[in-house]
């Protein structure tokens, strides 16, 4: 698949790229077939819609001001939670690699939403990056239930857990779970497991006193805190627990010395972390910031992790992932967005982050990262259609393609709406209706006709000659119109339901056959109601209008022919309309003879009335 935008063009279609999961899951690509081929995957791409819309309504609120950045992180939020719902799901069904990929996608749209989303360029981002550990590395799940269960008594395995656990939640700065689990190691008096870590109460002492180092190190936070106070106390509690090493209050204790190395930012400490097997380079390097840097800025962060890698060995074998992470260091969203695509092989992850950072605005007037602020809008731009448009062409979940276009500036917006429902083909009324709805949504008064003209003519062939009748008045389509009028009046028996014939009446300037139609059901009306002079009336209008079709004569003399037995009396002139219809422009030889006689009858005996009456009058008269 190309990707071009004003000024990019992304190949992506030889990409082949394996991501490895913290866990060393190996797995492959995300193939577009993925797309709302099961129950949970409809799910994903309908709730991510549900965000996407919520984002518009956020956008156009605050326009032209940006999106407040706790709303965009929230908003972030919400699509991660989503991803995770969809991890869940996919191991439930044991689709373990596809569950893998997203879980890594995650992991990736998590760090993200730290460089361009959440973090302020000027501030320190240690505490996103906390977060960030705690949310992808942490073990407590795992450990902590087993720690329940042996409890009191700890067995020597399960201590030595709860320890390695420790040592997470410190190389990850989450040093006051670490200070909560300590009193888990110190073993009561008499416990078979007390050897080799020093008497019971010489242990309490230092964990006393080191759980008041873990529990006394300074958390800065972004939105309400001071800068310049956080670097004093971190400064200050760092001497502090210098000063708790070098009065070697934990002598006699290696995990806990270990521990204060750690604190302290010491070599000694950093390289024993190591040694212990329990960090990947991303906890590596939030421990080095933890303890060393605490009040680097993002834009810092690509130095550090290119020395952690390296010290890691790792300089010529990055994951994709890690690369992607890199060009996130560097405010780099159009290589970020790049690779992303080249290793999922869908626009679900850059559509909805772009449009996003689009929205938040952050980076519009920052001019000391390296984001380039204008080719966000374009890149949203297109993947957005990108995205829409692959929605669309599944047919179960096409109207979800619909608010993504709706996001775009017009022209652009009615163009793709309009061409994309013009290659819909309903299947059913509701489907039919709701193209009919969002056509007149947006004045795609074309599309609109033609939606209605493909469901008429499918009615049509179905043999629903009334609902192809309203659907093609719907369309506006005289010579459909005429048609179908026309299969009712010489095929059927020209009865109409009442609602239609409200439509129609909204629409006869449609057809002649249509004024027709509309006026005969009226005179079938009238003679079903037994007002017989009324139904006369209305039908000598139609003649005298030469609205009668000729093909539909024989059913006018039918009813007329009824009128024989009940005793009508037709109204001035109806009598000669009547005569004139039947010799000249039905003519008799086109009458059954028996029908002949008794409607010759009905009109003779009216005109010898009309004469009677005429003579009556004048007699009076005189």
């Amino acid at each position: 698949m190309v990707l071009k935008s004003h000024n990019f063009a992304f190949d992506f279609s030889g990409s082949q790229v394996v991501v490895t999961k913290p866990n060393s899951s190996e797995l492959g690509q995300l193939a577009l077939k993925h797309f709302a081929d099961e129950p949970y995957m409809r799910n994903f791409i309908v709730s991510s819609a549900e965000v996407f819309v919520l984002a518009q309504k956020q956008f156009k609120s605050c326009y032209p001001d940006p999106v407040p950045q706790t709303t965009i992180t929230a908003l972030s939020q919400m699509y991660r939670g989503i991803i995770l719902e969809l991890v869940q799901n996919l191991k439930d069904v044991g689709d373990l690699e596809t569950a893998a990929l997203y879980s890594n996608l995650d992991f990736v749209w998590n760090f993200c939403e730290i460089i361009f989303l959440s973090s302020n360029p000027d501030l320190p981002v240690l505490p996103y990056l906390i977060d960030w550990v705690r949310i992808n590395f942490d073990q407590s799940s795992k450990i902590l239930p087993e720690v329940q269960q042996e409890l009191p008594d700890l067995g020597q395995q399960c201590i030595d857990k709860v320890w390695k656990l420790i040592y997470t939640h410190v190389f990850h700065g989450r040093t006051r779970e670490a200070a909560k689990l300590l009193p888990f190691v110190n073993p009561r008096p008499g416990n078979s497991h007390s050897n080799g870590v020093g008497t019971s109460a010489s242990l309490k002492n230092k964990i006393e006193f080191m759980t008041e180092l873990l529990e006394k190190k300074p958390r800065y936070n972004p939105r309400t805190g001071s800068f310049t106070d956080f670097e004093s106390s971190w400064a200050s509690w760092r001497e502090e627990c210098v000063n708790r090493l070098e009065q070697r209050v934990f002598y006699g204790n290696e995990q806990l010395t270990f521990i204060c190395n750690v604190l302290c930012g010491n070599d000694e400490g950093f390289s024993e972390a190591r040694t212990k097997n329990l960090l990947t380079w991303y906890e590596y390097l939030v421990m080095l910031i933890n303890y060393r840097f605490p009040i680097i800025r993002p834009s810092a962060l690509k130095g550090y992790a290119r020395k952690v890698v390296s010290d890691f060995g790792l300089g010529d074998s990055l994951e994709p992932r890690d690369i992607i992470l890199f060009h996130a260091m560097e405010y780099d969203i159009v290589n970020v967005l790049k690779e992303i695509q080249a290793v999922w092989n869908n626009p679900w992850y850059s559509t909805h982050f772009v449009d996003l950072i689009y929205a938040g605005g952050k980076f519009s007037e920052v001019t000391d990262v390296r984001i380039d602020y204008s080719s966000v809008p374009p890149l949203r731009t297109h993947f957005i259609i990108d995205y829409g448009t692959t929605i669309m062409e599944h047919k179960p979940i096409w109207q979800i393609g619909v608010p993504y276009f709706e996001a775009l500036e017009e022209p652009l917006r009615k163009h793709l709406i309009g061409k994309c429902i013009e290659r819909i083909n309903p299947k059913t009324e509701m489907e039919a209706q709701k193209l009919v709805q969002i056509a007149g949504q947006f004045n795609l008064s074309s599309e609109l006709s033609g939606i209605c003209r493909k469901v008429a003519v499918d009615k049509l062939k179905c043999g629903q000659m009334q609902n192809a009748l309203l659907w093609a008045i719907k369309a506006g389509d005289s010579s459909l119109t005429t048609h179908i009028v026309d299969q009712i009046l010489f095929e059927g028996d020209c009865k109409i339901e009442a609602s239609l014939l409200e439509s129609l009446r909204n629409a006869i300037p449609c057809s002649d056959r249509l004024v027709f139609l509309s006026g005969f059901c009226d005179f079938r009306k009238l003679m079903d109601k037994k007002d017989y002079a009324n139904a006369v009336g209305k039908l000598c209008q139609l003649i005298k209008e030469d609205m009668i079709p000729k093909r539909i004569n024989h059913k006018i003399i039918q009813h007329l022919v009824t009128l024989h037995d009940k005793n009508v009396k037709f109204r001035a002139n109806e009598t000669t309309i009547l005569m004139e219809f039947v010799h000249l422009r039905v003519g008799i030889n086109k009458i059954e003879p028996a029908d002949f006689t008794r409607l010759n009858m009905l009109l003779v005996c009216n005109r010898a009335n009309e004469i009677l009456t005429m003579f009556n009058n004048k007699t009076f008269k005189q």
